[in-house]
């Protein structure tokens, strides 16, 4: 495989990656934030319920990024394991 082929590749995992851990945080602080007003509100508790809301976003989206992180590193791996490799035996260009 190529250089530009593998900075392709590399290019669209890191952006891949960019986009899922930026959905792992943003979507449930917004989620969260929208129930803890919700619920301040019905139960007239002032700013108290969103803060715990956007605490527990906090703590369940660390611990997604944390998953996710680990799957990443192992496939960075595979990644740049099949760069140094080389391409197979046998799939040598014509010259």
């Amino acid at each position: 495989m190529s250089n530009s082929e593998d900075h392709k590749r590399l290019t669209a995992f890191a952006l891949r990656i960019t986009g899922e851990i930026g959905g792992l945080i943003a979507v449930p602080a917004m989620v969260f934030l929208f129930l803890g007003r919700k619920l301040d509100l019905r139960f007239d508790t002032g700013p108290t319920l969103t803060v715990v809301a956007l605490l527990a976003s906090f703590f369940l989206s660390m611990a997604a990024v944390s998953i996710k992180a680990a799957g990443y590193a192992d496939r960075y791996d595979e990644l740049t394991r099949d760069q140094e490799r080389g391409p197979p035996p046998g799939d040598t260009p014509p010259g």
